[in-house]
């Protein structure tokens, strides 16, 4: 089982300092516990907008409940069709 000491064996963060790109992105932390100390990215950068555009349209059913590429079988065409534009995004 478990100890139910206070110390730990490993360093325990009060200030997880998420800007500080010297330490690990994981630890733990008495704010975030095992939670990376930052908060992960929102929005991709503008250079990927082709691929969250895709992305965005792919699932079977969308948002507003209308059908997506998947459910169309054009997922595989679209990808084609836009092949040159995500070469240059990878």
């Amino acid at each position: 089982m478990g100890s139910l000491g206070a110390s730990a064996s490993f360093p325990v963060l009060d200030d997880t300092r998420p800007h500080d790109k010297s330490l690990p992105a994981f630890m733990v932390s008495t704010t975030r516990g095992f939670l990376p100390r930052a908060d992960p990215v929102v929005a991709l950068p503008s250079e990927f907008d082709p691929v969250e555009s895709l992305l965005s349209r792919m699932p079977i059913k969308l948002l507003d409940g209308s059908p997506g590429l998947l459910a169309n079988n054009k997922f595989g065409v679209v990808v084609k069709g836009k092949r040159a534009i995500f070469s240059t995004v990878w």
